[in-house]
């Protein structure tokens, strides 16, 4: 898709189809393991 030039919208419409987790739901899982705050995630996943 990169070399196909798709945009950066479909690219992670993409991903999250196989399965990615995008920023946001990586930090939040990395709250839940107890490696970094909700706060932290929060302040660099702003939605």
């Amino acid at each position: 898709m990169i070399m196909e030039e798709a945009s950066s919208i479909k690219i992670a419409k993409q991903a999250q189809a196989e399965g990615f987790p995008n920023l946001r739901q990586s930090a939040l899982q990395k709250v839940m393991q107890g490696v970094t705050s909700l706060e932290e995630a929060n302040r660099v996943t702003k939605d």
